[in-house]
């Protein structure tokens, strides 16, 4: 399905993002995330990601909400600091409503009649859903109201988070995606290099270079896409001639079009600036990428130590009318994380928990899968 084409002519933005609380149960899936990380929150950040980029100013909507559990996983022993951190983080995305999978008692308390007898229904998976799901974990069940309570009575807070711009924005083609077998599984790496920065990440594609107003974002970082159409390419010199920034991995990217034919053409800085480069690993593409868009970087440092050689602790900074500065932190990791902040101007200030009011210190521990709203005050 073209998610871009669907989402540019809704009214809203709708779709049915998940996320795993643990590994599947089914055995052919593999979960070799969970090496790193305590749920699997790419696929649903990097979907609110895309079409947050593509429809900005939509309601998105996830009408089938799979955070709970599904057909390919479930635990028994479900934890609520994973249904708080992810239905958290997908509202710091852009997720404005959901409707989780999947509610199946009547208003006594009993099971539906359909989960009773023959169990005779359409949907086979039916049966086999309502055993360990949230239909019998009421702390879970209640674990969704609380969250839902905190993030409504901090929903300004929310949305200035949320609506803070992207000044960093990945190029997504779908003639590559079309044409490379592994093409999202390789950007979805850098993608998760670059999301543990401090700094909301956007897409951009021909359209939204064509029809958004291009002085939203300051970068566009080009990896891994080999394959593009003319009008591809037009729409990235197009950018650069009107004063766009364009990071390019290397000459490879660009280079066919969508037939596989080779493309004598190649991109010029125009009025622009073009960084090309000869090096297609992702460490080095991050460490020249941030560079870039130094200026652009929260005015907050949020320093985090896991003990791991991979970041976890997910964090977003605005700075409020006030001149204070609202700071949200996730952990979605295994392993208590150690947050030191601070101001990049200096000096002193003043930590206050938003949700308990508590004031903070300056470095602290942040648990696995720990939610934080601060509000630091010079």
């Amino acid at each position: 399905m073209d998610f871009e084409a669907l989402t540019e002519l809704t009214t809203m933005i709708g779709h049915d993002a998940k996320a795993l609380g643990s590994p599947s149960i089914r055995p052919h899936i593999n979960s070799d995330w969970n090496d790193q990380y305590a749920y699997k929150w790419d696929g649903m950040a990097i979907l609110h990601d895309f079409l947050e980029s593509v429809g900005p100013n939509k309601i998105n909507v996830n009408s089938e909400s799979h955070f709970l559990s599904s057909g390919m996983w479930r635990d028994m022993e479900a934890r609520t600091s994973y249904v708080r951190n992810v239905y958290w983080l997908s509202t710091l995305m852009g997720m404005d409503a959901n409707m989780g999978w999947f509610w199946a008692r009547d208003p006594d308390g009993s099971p539906e009649d359909r989960l009773e007898g023959e169990l005779n229904f359409f949907d086979p998976g039916l049966g086999g859903a309502y055993a360990g799901s949230n239909n019998m974990q009421p702390h879970i069940a209640n674990e969704v109201t609380q969250v839902m309570y905190d993030l409504n009575t901090f929903s300004e807070e929310i949305i200035e988070l949320r609506k803070q711009p992207r000044p960093l924005r990945l190029f997504y083609s779908e003639t590559s995606a079309i044409n490379t077998s592994n093409y999202m599984t390789k950007n979805g790496k850098l993608y998760k290099s670059l999301f543990f920065e401090g700094l909301p990440l956007g897409f951009v594609t021909e359209n939204i270079i064509k029809k958004q107003d291009n002085s939203t974002w300051n970068t566009v970082v080009i990896y891994n896409t080999k394959y593009v159409t003319d009008a591809e390419f037009n729409a990235l010199q197009f950018y650069l001639d009107n004063g766009g920034t364009v990071i390019l991995d290397s000459s490879e990217s660009l280079s066919m079009n969508e037939y596989g034919q080779k493309r004598n053409k190649k991109l010029s800085s125009g009025n622009g600036k073009l960084i090309a480069l000869n090096d297609t690993d992702i460490s080095n593409i991050k460490k020249i990428t941030l560079a870039e868009i130094e200026d652009h970087m929260p005015k907050v440092i949020v320093e985090s130590d896991n003990g791991k050689e991979f970041k976890t602790t997910i964090s977003r900074v605005v700075k409020q009318d006030n001149g204070s500065y609202l700071v949200n932190l996730l952990n979605v990791g295994h392993d208590t994380a150690k947050i030191k902040l601070s101001l990049k101007s200096g000096g002193s200030m003043t930590i206050k928990n938003l949700i308990t009011s508590n004031s903070v210190d300056s470095e602290f521990d942040l648990a696995s899968e720990e939610v934080l709203l601060l509000e630091i005050t010079k």
